[in-house]
């Protein structure tokens, strides 16, 4: 009799978690459910509710003329020796507001929000401007520009929180503007995908893609 009360006991305390949790998982998901990323990388004014400024958002700018021992080893950074390229990541920019993610480009490149970060299994992606022109690079904040040089198996190094990340590109394509299902973090592997307009370069008629599996982590 004394087991059977037990039993009950421990049957009714399941059933309230059991409850309270599926209330908590559906309250969560539809919460979710208002996150959309309509023409992710070009919005229209209509879409963009927030600037940068209401949302509080500022960003430091770094100085330029980096290498390994001159960077915070506690940063995040990207180097891609093919083509000069290594510049700070400015981590969750949001790309639904043109302002926010303009800004970041005067400090480097964006890490797009609500995706992975590299010491994270999912996929870290990351998106800057591009010109037609390569002496406007600078100027423009053009900072992956010459992301259609690279080839398959050329190398994209991460630089995070005192690891050193590299990727081998593995698949490099385009899509359209509003193909927005490949802005996503989800990955069973860790990699990477880089994104600017193009082409050609600096066009907004489509997005150029490339993609990286990581294929080694070590300390610097």
């Amino acid at each position: 009799m004394k087991f059977i009360k037990i039993l009950l006991k421990f049957l009714f305390i399941f059933c309230i978690v059991f409850v309270v949790y599926t209330l908590v998982y559906h309250y969560q998901v539809s919460s979710s459910r208002g996150i959309e990323f309509v023409d992710t990388f070009i919005p229209s004014d209509a879409e963009i509710s927030k600037t940068a400024s209401e949302q509080g958002v500022t960003y430091e700018v770094v100085k330029t003329g980096l290498d390994e021992f001159k960077i915070d080893k506690e940063g995040f950074y990207i180097r891609i020796d093919k083509i000069g390229l290594f510049k700070p990541v400015v981590k969750n920019v949001d790309p639904r507001y043109k302002e926010v993610y303009i800004q970041s480009w005067e400090v480097g490149v964006s890490h797009g929000k609500f995706t992975a970060l590299p010491d994270q299994i999912g996929n870290v992606y990351l998106f800057a401007h591009s010109v037609s022109n390569v002496n406007r690079i600078d100027s423009a904040n053009a900072w992956f520009t010459r992301i259609d040089e690279l080839v398959e198996d050329d190398e994209i190094v991460l630089y995070y929180e005192g690891e050193k990340y590299t990727y081998q590109v593995s698949r490099i394509y385009t899509v359209s503007p509003t193909a927005t299902g490949v802005y996503t973090g989800a990955s069973s592997v860790p990699k990477i995908t880089l994104q600017t307009c193009g082409p050609p370069r600096g066009s907004l008629s489509s997005r150029y893609m490339v993609e990286g599996l990581q294929i080694g982590i070590e300390e610097f």
